[in-house]
């Protein structure tokens, strides 16, 4: 199968539908109304959260149904889609119109009625459909098995047994519940939130806010050595910290750097590598950092700017990390920088793009104030729409047409993710009303025999596994799902437990086998995606070696004293340093393999020894003192350059003298 193939039927979970007039209308019909409720809602609305989750869910379960195809190749309705797409429609009206009674449930004493069973019954049966088309088989099948458990795990005996659950309490439970189900955690935060910076980013990005980027990017690491690869990790990291996907990140960003990277001569695989590391490197990025984080808030509880604060210096060290293997990669082999007319004068980066940083600097602002994300995210939206129209290019004015055409796309860009979070709430009713969640917590230490490395180790590989071909948020709901509880009863800390199941889920996006950003990024390198997978994993390392230290080393989360946290976050920085080195095998210098290995170990001995910050120190000293060394020795035995010829000499004299 042509990787071009492989990497669309990974991104999108099923063949896009091409739209008729027809259903475009209908798209256009829904996507509207919605928007309209998701501003209302954020700047003055309250509702119960049922009718909350019906109301998201319910339009953008028919797009998704209308939008895609359960047969590969397919690029037309067929008259079950249409057929499911109307007992949808239909299912979700019916069960808005009992909103009142539904608002004021009490499980195990109320009951739907025959209408109310089948239209539960409907959208759990679409939940199903579009996690088959729009996620992949992985986490159907998951959702499947802990259903069959709810409904049969009666039967089994010992510790998995539960009390048994009939058809109507199983709809109900799904429907309405505190447990969980289609209208969970996960579904609230992306109606509450998700949708709106999706709307968000798209805005910029019509508006020319990708070109900006690119600009100020290019301003920043331009003119240094390896400048077109610098620009790569800075632009992509600045666009994907609004995107929140990687994979739209590379398509954005990649199909201009990539090229460009080519051009002076990186090979493909390892232009693809930089483009995928510094495009994942987006969802770990303050102040958005995509959609995941809002899913984060949701679950823990902690607040945003909380959850903002503990990440800046970790998502930093990341990009430091992939800055410093650029850096030491572009020297070695003599990459240069961005030619001159590419790179603008910082008063024409601002003239030209000023009207981005305004709803950008607005978001940050009110967000630290205190306003809540949705609130602040619609002043961004609607501060991007007036100021597009301050750009000299008209094509990038934000007209009614154009605002109309966002609208849709960001709808249809969102439905499939609707079907994760619907099924990733479906999980969590599973796991909380058969006590599953405490099982498996139960499980976990005796696995790992209540040893905290272990247990992060094995939660680290089951997110990745989960996270083959998912997007980051479905990845993470998951595993917060199974795994979070689990973590925390291991002594480690709610937001630190949450904030490695996100790591390791984005991670996910770079592990083979199945890597989808790398994937995405070698169809644009024209390059093998196994060996941008590889190359992806050596630049990216520090996405899985830094939930490990910050789950431990507390002052990376802005957690502590400054001394500590100055010390954390100082041999975090000295440890990166000596990795990055030994992984390029270059720092100023060429570096002998042996001495490469000699400095792995110091290097995480700095990272993890936070238990004996002497001997952290004293490593990461040695480290450092090895690199300075290798590089005085290389120069005092580097040979002397040639002599130039008598001719050129008796030239240059000449010269001089005239």
């Amino acid at each position: 199968m042509p990787p071009t193939v492989r990497v669309r039927n990974l991104i999108l979970g099923a063949d896009k539908v091409e739209l008729s007039p027809i259903t475009r209308a209908v798209a256009i019909a829904l996507a509207v109304p919605l928007a309209v409720f998701e501003f209302w809602l954020a700047l003055y609305g309250n509702v119960s959260p049922i009718v909350l989750g019906l109301a998201f869910v319910t339009p953008l379960f028919v797009i998704a149904l209308l939008t895609t195809s359960g047969v590969t190749g397919r690029t037309y309705l067929s008259y079950w889609d249409v057929s499911l797409a109307i007992a949808t429609a239909l299912s979700g009206s019916y069960l808005l119109t009992q909103a009142g009674a539904l608002s004021e449930w009490i499980l195990g004493i109320s009951r739907f009625d025959v209408l109310g069973q089948i239209s539960g019954a409907v959208l759990i049966i679409v939940t199903f459909v579009l996690m088959k088309r729009c996620i992949g088989l992985g986490m159907t099948v998951m959702v499947g098995i802990l259903f069959g458990y709810v409904a049969f795990g009666h039967l089994l005996p010992g510790v998995f047994y539960h009390r048994p659950f009939g058809v109507p309490e199983i709809i109900e439970q799904s429907i309405i519940s505190i447990n969980g189900g289609l209208f969970g955690a996960p579904v609230a935060a992306a109606a509450v939130y998700v949708y709106l910076f999706v709307v968000f980013g798209k805005m910029l990005e019509v508006s020319g806010g990708g070109q900006f980027f690119f600009n100020l990017a290019a301003l920043v690491a331009g003119r240094r050595q390896g400048g077109v690869a610098k620009v790569a990790v800075v632009s992509s990291g600045l666009f994907g910290m609004i995107s929140g996907s990687p994979t739209a990140d590379i398509m954005t960003t990649g199909s201009v750097t990539v090229p460009m990277m080519k051009k002076v001569g990186y090979p493909a695989v390892m232009a693809g590598a930089i483009e995928t590391v510094a495009s994942v490197g987006g969802s770990f990025l303050p102040p958005v950092m995509g959609a995941v984080v809002f899913v984060l808030v949701e679950f823990t509880g902690i607040s945003y700017s909380e959850v903002i604060k503990a990440s800046i210096v970790i998502a930093l060290l990341y990009y430091l990390s992939v800055y410093l293997q650029v850096h030491h990669y572009s020297t070695m082999h003599g990459y240069g920088r961005l030619p001159d007319d590419q790179i603008l004068t910082f008063w024409s980066v601002m003239r030209e793009g000023w009207m981005f940083v305004i709803p950008l600097g607005t978001l940050v602002v009110m967000i630290e104030q205190g306003f809540t994300p949705q609130y602040s995210v619609t002043v961004g939206i609607i501060l991007t729409i007036f100021f597009s129209w301050f750009n000299k290019a008209k094509e990038l004015r934000i007209g009614p047409k154009k605002l109309l055409n966002v609208i849709v796309e960001a709808t249809v860009m969102l439905a499939p993710l609707v079907a994760a979070v619907a099924g990733a709430g479906l999980v969590e009713q599973s796991l909380n009303v058969t006590g599953l969640a405490s099982k498996i917590s139960f499980q976990l230490f005796e696995m790992t025999q209540g040893m905290p490395v272990l247990i992060l180790m094995l939660a680290g590989v089951i997110t990745i596994i989960l996270g083959m071909g998912m997007p980051v948020t479905a990845v993470y709901t998951l595993a917060a799902v199974l795994l979070a509880p689990g973590l925390v009863q291991a002594g480690f800390g709610l937001l630190a437990s949450h904030l490695f199941l996100v790591w390791f889920a984005v991670a996910s996006h770079i592990t083979p086998p199945v890597a989808v950003a790398a994937y995405v990024a070698s169809t644009i390198a024209k390059a093998s995606p196994m060996e941008v997978a590889n190359a992806s994993v050596r630049l990216g390392m520090v996405a899985f070696l830094l939930p490990f230290a910050f789950t431990v080393r507390s002052g990376l989360l802005m957690d502590g004293t400054w001394a500590e946290i100055c010390l954390d976050v100082g041999l975090t920085a000295a440890a990166i340093y000596i990795l990055a080195a030994a992984s390029i095998g270059f720092c100023r210098s060429r570096i002998s393999p042996l001495i490469r290995i000699a400095l792995v170990p110091c290097a995480l001995t700095a990272l993890f020894a936070w238990s004996m910050p002497l001997l952290a120190v004293t490593a990461a000293v040695a480290g450092c003192a090895i690199l300075t060394l290798n590089h005085l020795y290389a120069r005092r035995n580097a040979e002397p350059a040639a002599e130039p010829p008598v001719e050129t000499m008796v030239k240059l004299d000449a010269d001089m003298r005239r």
